[in-house]
């Protein structure tokens, strides 16, 4: 198996996970900007995956919420 197609199964998976979990979580990168977040956060900030996506902590949060996270 390619590791492209190793790599996608392992992003599918996580999707997976946070499509079907309660929990409030974000994945960021090491640059500190998000790349996933699971539908009981976005639907807890009326967000959209696709407009919380590429953005910061400060860009989403305000002040000492953002400065916590």
């Amino acid at each position: 198996m390619s590791e492209l197609k190793k790599l996608a199964e392992r992003k599918q998976l996580l999707k997976n996970i946070f499509d079907h979990t309660d929990g409030l979580i974000l994945v960021k990168g090491l640059d500190g900007v998000y790349t996933m977040g699971i539908r009981a956060l976005l639907n807890t900030f009326n967000e959209t995956l696709e407009n919380l996506n590429k953005k910061t902590v400060h860009e989403i949060f305000d002040g000492e919420l953002a400065a916590n996270w």
